[in-house]
This record gives structure tokens, C-alpha cells and sequence, in this order.
């Protein structure tokens, strides 16, 4: 069984690493130690997703999830509709108040669609998320 210790990191990159394990060794069981419980809610919900049985226990410095495949894999819920992926952008910043946070936000969004088993089809930037496409922009090098 591997550990995969993300106790120091903060959300997205918990759960990024852990999706990275997943697909590569999907039949293994894992134990990923994290410091939070937003990190252990999205783990778990992703874990699920996959069809993987999820415990918790407390740790020293966090939680450690154990991660065993063979758990029921949640399905879509009745009337979900499948189609193109379209990401709408029309600001600079994700949500409203510090705009420091929500540039921050925004560009750890944009950076993990890459490891979304079906990446979106349209990145549409209208209004003042225009800006963010132009030469000089903090979150060209991710959209890129």
C-alpha cells in the first residue's frame, strides 16, 4: 500500500496528487495523509467517484484516509445532461472580495482542468476575463 503524504498542501494540489495515483495504479490501495477537512471532503468525494471505499481516522497532524478500490462508483444523477464543456470567464478574479485570493482561485482552477479525464471543449473570455489571454497576464502561462 502507498502513503501519499499532502498534509502541507492546501487545496487543489491534495487532490491532484491523489488523482494522479489513482489512474496510475487503479487496482492499489492507498492512504493519503492530509491536514484539513476540505482537502479530506474532496478526496473522498473524488476516491468515491472512482469507485473506491473511503475510511478516515485522525492522525497526528491531520487525517489519514485509506483509500481501498472495490467501493460502489457514484452515477449520474437522473436528468444530467452529457454534451460540449464550455469554461464562461468574465472577470479577472473567481468570486468577489479579495481580489488576491480570487486571482489565486482562479488560476489553481485553470491549472487542474489538465488533469480532468475529459478536459473542456471551450475556454470563452468575455468582458474583463479578456484581459487574462493578453501578453503580460499572471494566468497566461496556465492557460497555455
Amino acid at each position: 500500500m502507498k502513503t501519499l503524504d499532502c498534509r502541507h498542501q492546501k487545496c487543489p494540489q491534495p487532490v491532484v496528487e491523489t488523482r494522479k495515483l489513482l489512474r496510475a495504479e487503479p487496482e492499489a490501495e492507498l492512504t493519503v495523509l492530509v491536514g484539513d477537512a476540505m482537502a479530506r471532503e474532496n478526496i473522498g468525494r473524488l476516491a468515491v467517484s472512482h469507485g473506491y471505499a473511503v475510511s478516515a481516522t485522525p492522525t497526528e497532524g491531520g487525517i489519514a484516509l485509506h483509500l481501498s478500490p472495490g467501493g460502489s462508483a457514484t452515477q449520474p444523477a437522473p436528468g444530467d445532461t452529457t454534451g460540449p464543456t464550455v469554461i464562461w470567464v468574465t472577470g479577472e478574479v473567481m468570486g468577489s472580495g479579495d481580489d488576491q485570493l480570487g486571482l489565486l482561485l482562479l488560476k489553481n482552477f485553470l491549472i487542474t482542468l489538465l488533469d480532468l479525464d475529459r478536459v473542456p471543449d471551450s475556454l470563452l473570455f468575455v468582458n474583463a476575463g479578456v484581459r487574462l489571454t493578453c501578453a503580460g497576464s499572471e494566468l497566461l502561462p496556465a492557460l497555455e
